[in-house]
């Protein structure tokens, strides 16, 4: 049976390593504190050993990097020994009660596996409680301009909303300018903003409530488009099918799988075309209007009585803005081409929030843009 000196010998020999033996003297003090804790068939002081050993640590030489790392694992290694008894080591409590302990400044191989990108290769964040993690959104890792840059779409959403409003009381709208009878034609442009506000704390907590916007955005877009219920409530039908799929795919997925980041954009992207085809509709139809105007001027066109291109314009801008944020995601660039470079600054995830919020702003004046229209047809009825 090995005694408390011999553990105490072999533990106190990793601790002055001959040149270049670190690891094997560590890895041979473990087995003899492995070996130990199954045979000691009496307490074990854990402090009595842990002091044997620092008592050794004048042997070595003073500021030798090595000696320190093999007394780390020593002492590491006989604090497991003493788990194993009657006696276990002390545990440590953290500050945070039942949360992990709060760590930042991550680099890839010591973060969770669901908090990694593909091509970042340190900056990540892990642990903490609700309130550390909240502060965490003024320090600066990896995540932090995905979550700022969501409130910044909150803000851009709100001025958009205050321009749209401040357009229709100008313009004295009140109601009537789609088939929704009585209900003030603010309403789309309240949807739309709710539907930003709604996604931005669940995306800052990665994504839960994705499903749920895509529906209010497809409200909110196709108010002024279709002229009955039947196409509004088929599109709405397509928008929540399509998204409560996407949603318990993503449940059904165990906690630590990565998903293949095209396989990503993929369904994304299936929500996404839910709630832009009311506006790939509408430049559809625009554009078959102007199908043989092709040698017109601008004011021969505006007196035949063809439609404004600036609805099809805006259709483009969010396909295009879409687009950017999905390629960028799933490509990984720019970080896949200069590693470690835009590990918390311009990655693609960042850049995919960058063109959600520009797809916002194009669908915000496409709606503002069909109010328009339809308001003056309704005025030259």
């Amino acid at each position: 049976m090995p005694s408390l000196a011999s553990l105490v010998q072999a533990c106190g020999t990793a601790t002055v390593p001959s040149e270049g033996g670190v690891v094997d003297l560590a890895l041979a003090a473990a087995a003899s504190a492995t070996s130990f804790a199954r045979t000691w068939s009496g307490p074990v002081d854990v402090y009595a050993i842990v002091s044997s050993v620092r008592s050794r640590k004048g042997a070595a030489q003073e500021g030798q990097q090595e000696a320190e790392q093999g007394e780390v694992v020593c002492e590491e290694a006989c604090l497991v020994a003493a788990a194993g008894t009657d006696q276990p080591a002390p545990k440590e409590h953290s500050s945070e009660g039942r949360f992990a302990p709060y760590r930042r400044g991550l680099r890839r191989h010591e973060a969770p596996a669901y908090v990694i990108y593909p091509y970042v290769t340190r900056g990540y964040t892990s642990g903490g409680s609700y309130t550390r993690c909240l502060r965490a959104a003024f320090e600066w890792h990896a995540e932090t301009l995905n979550a700022w840059t969501m409130v910044f779409g909150c803000a851009l959403s709100a001025c958009l909303l205050n321009h749209a409003i401040s357009s229709l009381r100008t313009a004295g709208a009140s109601g009537g300018g789609s088939f929704w009878r009585g209900v003030p034609d603010e309403a789309p442009f309240w949807i739309m903003t709710a539907a930003v506000f709604l996604h931005a704390p669940w995306s800052i907590g990665f994504h839960l409530f994705r499903g749920i916007v895509s529906q209010l955005l497809t409200l909110g877009i196709s108010w002024f488009v279709y002229d009955s219920w039947w196409a509004l409530t088929l599109n709405m039908v397509a928008a929540i099918i399509t998204a409560q799929v996407a949603t318990m795919d993503i449940w059904a997925l165990p906690a630590d799988y990565r998903r293949h980041r095209g396989g990503q954009v993929a369904f994304v992207g299936c929500i996404a075309a839910c709630y832009w085809w009311p506006m790939g509709v509408q430049a559809a139809q625009d554009l078959w209007a102007w199908r043989g105007a092709a040698g017109l001027g601008p004011l021969a066109a505006g007196a035949a009585g063809l439609p404004s291109l600036a609805a099809s314009v805006y259709t483009v801008g969010a396909l295009v803005a879409l687009a950017f944020g999905a390629a960028t995601f799933a490509l990984g660039v720019p970080e896949r081409l200069l590693p470690g470079v835009f590990d918390t600054v311009g990655f693609s995830h960042q850049w995919m929030h960058v063109g959600a919020s520009a797809a916002h702003v194009f669908e915000y004046l496409f709606v503002l843009e069909m109010w328009r229209r339809r308001t003056a047809a309704h005025a030259g009825a």
